[in-house]
């Protein structure tokens, strides 16, 4: 993930409420935040900031667009979709890292008695 986005994220400028929902602090208000929802539209995702409301949605809804083509998010959909992405690598490599350092122990079968 790139610095910028790494310092929203620790200043609070970008809030991670769940796995799927994120905020965005508005530039006009910082008290404002537009949530984002990855879980809306089978995962295209949907934004409460005025371009995805006000041109985006409205796209959608008419069937002009359809989610996941081009044009159906805005950058904070794009953006949180981005970020999920590098949680998921990130947690796959550490994964991967402890699995190496820590292999499963293999367990030796036992043979089966026969019994006839």
């Amino acid at each position: 993930m790139d610095r910028l986005t790494r310092q929203k994220i620790e200043d609070g400028r970008i809030i991670i409420e769940s796995a799927l929902e994120f905020k965005y602090q508005s530039k006009q208000d910082p008290d404002s935040y537009y949530l984002v929802d990855l879980s809306a539209y089978g995962g295209s995702g949907a934004c409460y900031c005025e371009q995805f409301r006000f041109r985006i949605e409205p796209k959608i809804l008419s069937g002009s667009v359809a989610p996941h083509e081009t044009g159906s998010q805005c950058k904070h959909i794009l953006l949180s979709k981005f970020i999920l992405g590098q949680k998921v690598i990130d947690s796959t490599i550490e994964k991967l890292r402890q699995y190496e350092e820590n292999p499963p122990k293999k367990k030796n079968p036992t043979k089966k008695k026969d019994t006839t």
